[in-house]
This record gives C-alpha cells, structure tokens and sequence, in this order.
C-alpha cells in the first residue's frame, strides 16, 4: 500500500534516526525530501507547503540552530496524520441497527465494496444484510448475489423490476423488519460515468425514503487529489458524511485521495486495500502513517485476528515455546495468514526495520503453498519436528520426493528458517530500542 510513499518516508526516517541533533540545515535538507515524496504521491501542492512550515516552525521554535532528530519524527508523524484526516469512529452499539448508503460514479468498485463491509462486519460478530438497488448497470443484481452467496451474507434483490422506485417501496414497507433481524444493512445504488441530474435525484430520493444512517461515496485512489472535488460534488448534492477509498494498493495516488477527502470535511472511513474480500480495513490516519513511515500497525492486524478467532476462521497457533514451531506449525499457520490478506500486507504492519526482506520472499501465493504441502509430506517425521538437521543430501531426496525443484526446497526451508528467527525475536521484543522509545514517543502526541 503506497510503497514509494512509503519507502521514501523511510528512507528520511532512517537517515536521521541515528543522530542527537540536527541542525537547521538537515531540518530543512527532510523537509525538502518530504516535499518531493508527497507531491509524487499527488498530494496537494498548496497543503505540502503548509505542512512544510508547520513542521519547520515546530522544530525550529525561536530561531533556533539545531533539534533532536526524535522531535522531528514525532512532529512529522503527527502533522502528517493530521492532513489525512481527524479520527474517524464507526462502532454499532447493541441493540441499535445501522443503514448504509454507498453511492458513486462507475467503475470505483461500490458493488464489490458493499460485499467488504458486509464480510467486515460480519467477521466482527454483526448480522449483515445487503440491499441491491442498482436498476440500472446490467448484471448488477447477479453480481451483488454471487458476493453475498460468497461471503455467506443474505442479499435482497428484485430482478424483475427497472423502476428504482418500485424496489425503494418495496424494501422500505419492511425495513423495520429486516432492522429487528440484522445489525448492519448495506445498500448499494446505481452509479454513471458522471454526477448527473438524474443520479443525483435518485440518491436524494432512495435517501429520503430509506434515511440511512451513513451516507458513504465509494472513490478509486487511482483519481489522486481529483477525489476533492469529487467528493465535494457529492456532499453539496446528496449529503455524503463520509468517504470509502479502493484501490489503494494498486495506486500511488492513494496519499493524494485521503488528504484531498480530508480537505473536504468528509473523511475516509474505510479503505481497500486489494482485491481479495478480506482486504478492506477501516481507516485510522494514525495507524496509517505509522505504517507508512515503517514503524507498522500492530493494532490493525491484531484486530484482524480477533475478528477472525470470533468468526471461527482462524485456528488459534499460539506458540508458547519457540522450539515447538516446526514444519507442520509452519505449514499451519501459513494457511492461516492467508485469511489475513497477502504475507507482504501482513509484514508491512510489523515495525521491522532491522528486517529487510525481499519481496519476493513474501509473494507466498496458492501455488507456492501446495509446493510447500509437497515439501512437507516428503519429509520424514523426525525432519518435520527438527527441520534443522535437513542437510544438502536431504533437500536432494526431498526434491525427487515432492516433485519440486531443489532450489526450491533450499528456498522453503531458507524461508522456514526466517520465519522462526522473526517469531523468536517476537516473543523476546527484540525491537531496538530507539525504535521502541520513538513509537512511544508517537502515541503520546496523540494522548
């Protein structure tokens, strides 16, 4: 998600993470790197500027010649997180019912998003329900039947019916109903390939009809810092509160989206963050520029688990003895992370900077893992539970065994070798401790 942004704010942070003091020459020599960094990521050229000062003036308070490296960190964090938006809250109280409303233009993923929220929510214990009221695009209705029978969420659709007000009447006579059977309902609506007059009397009349608590527009990252007038399109017509980012690990424009919604007083709620149903998280500007600026958000994945532990997904893997993990563990938590989204998602909310680990070594796809199930099974069982014994004459046999390439195998256990390393780390909090103490010193901006 926004690699270069992410690796260029990194790339600053390392550079003076080392040093007591900086002077006003290396303060000003970050913040030109800031500029560069955020303006390729399409953030606003005018609100780069302002941020630059405001950084400046905070680091540099009353003309003075140098600053601690830690103080410009924490600032940068903090005003960083503030340009992409105040904090945004979203929980369902019990007993109390949610409606959403997604609207947007063609070809921003609303349908597809409507299926996210719904398996979000669901993954946290709530009863979904999704609504079709597109009348227009054709294969809508099947499309928003085909994700909820994947994501195993009841879908309401007429497929009979093009007049959007014969649908709206219909599901409002019994919208009482369905709030006293679900928690969350989630509806989506018909888009065009621009805010005409006749999309815009339609959301203004499926809302006053259904009243939905949240009024969301569904935006591409893709459209960068065009998401500003975009958005304040929508407010000014049908009254969005809030914004709903796709797209983001497939754009660089992503950084640019969130600060230019935010700009508009409708912040982002929720972001994809892949294709996958499962990539899709709500959004926290704190925890995203943490993660951007490569100190991780464990919070975000840790969440993730839990819902995961409560919809019964996730096999609990808990290790409490580092030498217990062996192959058969790796193999099972390997299938495990897959519902978390793709291995580099994971990493990227692990603070690893003393970590640097090849991409390639975390694209761990379908058809790496029935390679490593080959692997596993050619393995004897004394190998499986002491994989440190594997030596070149094995990987040879283990190769012949499994059908899979020796260098291959060498890869797998490399890669087993790693993992376990990382996990025995983990468990020791060997992070380092300048790492530590400037991640504390983050949080308590925002006490």
């Amino acid at each position: 998600m926004l690699d270069n942004l992410s690796k260029s704010l990194c790339k600053i942070i390392e550079n003076i993470s080392g040093k007591n003091q900086l002077n006003k020459q290396e303060v000003e020599k970050v913040i030109l790197e800031l500029q560069r960094a955020l303006i390729r990521a399409d953030v606003d050229v005018e609100l780069v500027f302002q941020l630059s000062e405001k950084i400046k003036s905070t680091v540099l308070k009353e003309n003075a010649i140098s600053t601690a490296s830690d103080h410009l960190i924490t600032t940068l964090y903090k005003e960083l997180a503030k340009i992409c938006g105040a904090e945004t809250k979203f929980e369902l109280k019990k007993g109390k019912p949610i409606s959403i409303l997604l609207c947007g233009l063609f070809g921003n993923g609303k349908t597809t998003t409507a299926g996210k929220l719904a398996l979000y929510f669901k993954r946290k214990g709530k009863r979904a329900a999704l609504f079709g009221l597109d009348t227009t695009r054709p294969g809508a209705m099947d499309q928003i039947e085909q994700i909820g029978q994947q994501i195993e969420v009841p879908v309401f659709i007429d497929k009979k019916s093009k007049d959007i007000k014969q649908v709206v009447e219909k599901w409002k006579s019994e919208i009482n109903t369905y709030k006293n059977n679900f928690d969350v309902l989630i509806f989506d609506t018909a888009g065009r390939s621009m805010l005409d007059k006749g999309l815009v009397e339609e959301i203004k009349y499926i809302t006053k009809e259904i009243r939905p608590d949240y009024r969301f527009l569904v935006l591409g990252a893709d459209i960068g810092q065009s998401a500003k007038k975009q958005a304040e399109l929508f407010k000014n017509a049908v009254g969005i509160n809030g914004v709903i980012l796709t797209k983001m690990d497939s754009s660089a424009k992503g950084g640019g989206a969130i600060t230019a919604s935010a700009m508009t007083g409708a912040p982002v709620y929720f972001i994809g963050t892949g294709e996958k149903m499962e990539q899709f998280e709500q959004f926290n500007s704190q925890r995203f520029v943490s993660e951007l600026l490569g100190y991780g958000d464990i919070q975000t994945l840790m969440e993730k688990i839990e819902d995961l532990k409560k919809s019964k997904e996730l096999e609990d893997t808990n290790i409490s003895d580092i030498s217990q993990f062996d192959l058969n563990t790796f193999y099972s938590q390997m299938n495990s992370m897959k519902k978390l989204g793709p291995l580099k998602s994971i990493i990227s909310k692990l603070p690893l900077f003393s970590q640097k680990i090849p991409d390639d070594m975390l694209e761990v796809g379908e058809e790496k893992l029935k390679k490593y199930k080959f692997v596993i099974d050619s393995c004897t069982k004394d190998e499986r539970k002491n994989p440190e014994i594997i030596n070149l004459s094995r990987i040879k046999r283990i190769a012949q065994g499994s059908g899979v390439p020796e260098r291959e195998v060498a890869e797998f256990f490399k890669q087993f070798k790693l993992m376990k390393t990382m996990l025995g780390e983990a468990q020791d909090g060997k992070m380092p401790k300048k790492y530590k103490n400037m991640m504390r010193a983050m949080e308590q901006q925002f006490e």
